[in-house]
């Protein structure tokens, strides 16, 4: 028996459309593909968050801490603790043993990091003391830093969420 293969109509291998329309069709497929995906990572990180235990958290901040050369500060944690005595009694942030950090670094930064720890840089300090020895400056003082490292996006009128876990939700969501 001899194969004989059935001769076609027209040819298979070449597209009825334009090939630009198909590539746009590519293209929109690839875009809404990672769009879908972005939103998905988010929303299962905020999910993550919500769900990770303190314990977790602390040993987070632990591994976090390690990356920045600091040393416990007794004056700002001082502070710290006269800000946190005005915390509603129901705030989740009193699950949190908060511990203040001081580095050594000229950054004029401060970083919130899980576990209720947070690193104030020595470049942060000295900027506010410079700004503060100008007549026409609004005085600043230290206390409100850790407030403003811990609040920064709750926005002007914010409030002590009472379900949130605000210090691992924002360490999780810029990696995503």
């Amino acid at each position: 028996m001899k194969f004989t293969p059935k001769q076609l109509d027209g040819n298979v291998n070449v597209s009825k459309t334009h090939p630009l329309i198909e590539l746009l069709w590519m293209v929109g497929g690839l875009i809404f593909l990672v769009g879908v995906t972005f939103v998905l990572l988010g929303i299962s990180a905020d999910w993550a968050a919500s769900k990770t235990p303190v314990k977790v958290e602390n040993w987070l901040g632990n591994l976090a801490l390690a990356e920045f050369p600091a040393e416990e500060s007794p004056a700002l944690k001082a502070r710290l603790e006269a800000l946190l005595k005005q915390v509603p009694d129901d705030s989740p942030l009193h699950r949190y043993n908060f511990t203040i950090y001081l580095s050594d670094s000229d950054d004029v930064n401060a970083i919130a990091l899980p576990g209720g720890r947070i690193v104030v840089f020595k470049g942060l300090l000295d900027q506010v003391e410079s700004e503060m020895n100008w007549p026409w400056s609004w005085p600043m003082s230290l206390a409100t830093l850790p407030t403003a490292t811990i609040c920064a996006d709750w926005g002007e009128d914010w409030d002590w969420p009472s379900q949130q876990r605000y210090s691992l939700e924002k360490i999780i969501q810029p990696a995503v």
